[in-house]
C-alpha cells in the first residue's frame, strides 16, 4: 500500500534564506490527501536535520496556499504518511 513515509523534494542548488512556500492544490479529486503533511527546510538531502514549516490542514480542491517558512535550506520537502497530491509547490527566497 501507500501507507508509508511519501515525500516531494525541491533542491534550490544552495543553501538560501527561505520566505515562504506557496502549493498550488489539486483542482480535483483527491486534494484532500495532503491534509496532515508536513512543510521541512533543510541542508542535509536526507532530512537527518530538518526544520519544521507548516503542518498543512484544511485543504480543499483549487486551493493556494501560502506557507510563511522564516528558515535557511537547500533543500524544500512535503512529507506525508500516504500519497502526496499537489499541482505544484513554489519556494520564495531573499537573494
Amino acid at each position: 500500500g501507500n501507507s508509508g513515509l511519501q515525500w516531494l523534494q525541491v533542491d534550490l542548488e544552495q543553501e538560501m534564506e527561505i520566505c515562504k512556500i506557496v502549493i498550488y492544490h489539486r483542482s480535483k479529486d483527491w486534494a484532500h490527501r495532503i491534509n496532515g503533511a508536513y512543510l521541512f527546510v533543510s541542508n542535509d538531502k536526507k532530512f537527518a536535520d530538518k526544520c519544521l514549516c507548516a503542518k498543512i490542514q484544511g485543504v480543499n480542491a483549487g486551493k493556494v496556499v501560502t506557507y510563511p517558512c522564516a528558515y535557511r535550506g537547500r533543500y524544500v520537502r512535503i512529507e506525508n504518511r500516504g500519497i502526496i497530491h499537489v499541482h505544484e509547490m513554489e519556494v520564495y527566497a531573499k537573494i
